[in-house]
């Protein structure tokens, strides 16, 4: 091959790269929009930390673990997303990276879990059931997320929108195809 030729693929790569990253930064301006709705309406490009399409359970693997790097102990972190969007795999994969050994279930029925693992100690809840914003005070929500030791992970957050903090990460998930997703996370 000759230093022309070589020359040539280098600039076709430079050119698909350049494309590429075009492409990513018309859908974190659009925050991704599919046949023209927009697939994370709640999501200001403001306050977003991080971006991302995953098109694989793989890559939403290690999109965990750059979340991991915007979230701290006392955090309140609110996953947002339509029913199967992927918020209780997003959060198994974030408590599993977490160090936390015991099965990860979401606690649909149940309202909480609580984890426990050397590098702290965590709380998942889903609302999705919650029928009233009582029952999560009557299960100690309030005293839950107010504890500065703990990362707390809340689905289905609107349904007690009265309660949480002013402050807090919200990662917000949209179905783009069986295994694909595209993840904001922002800082509220």
């Amino acid at each position: 091959m000759s230093a022309n030729e070589v020359f040539f693929w280098i600039l076709i790569a430079v050119f698909c790269l350049s494309l590429l990253f075009l492409i990513v930064e018309v859908s974190v301006v659009q925050i991704v929009r599919y046949k023209g709705k927009k697939l994370l309406p709640e999501v200001e490009k403001e306050r977003v930390l991080l971006f991302e399409i995953s098109l694989s359970q793989k890559q939403t693997k290690e999109i965990a673990k750059e979340i991991l790097s915007f979230i701290k102990k006392g955090d309140l972190v609110v996953l947002q997303g339509d029913l199967g969007a992927g918020k209780s795999v997003l959060t198994r994969e974030i408590l599993t990276l977490l160090g936390v050994k015991n099965k990860i279930t979401s606690p649909t029925f149940t309202l909480v879990n609580e984890y426990f693992a050397p590098s702290g100690h965590y709380y998942h809840f889903d609302m999705y059931r919650l029928e009233d914003e009582l029952e999560a005070v009557n299960i100690g929500f309030e005293e839950m997320i107010a504890d500065k030791d703990s990362i707390k992970f809340v689905e289905w957050a609107e349904k007690v929108k009265n309660y949480l903090p002013k402050h807090y990460k919200k990662i917000s998930i949209a179905k783009l195809g069986s295994h694909s997703r595209a993840i904001a996370v922002e800082e509220i």
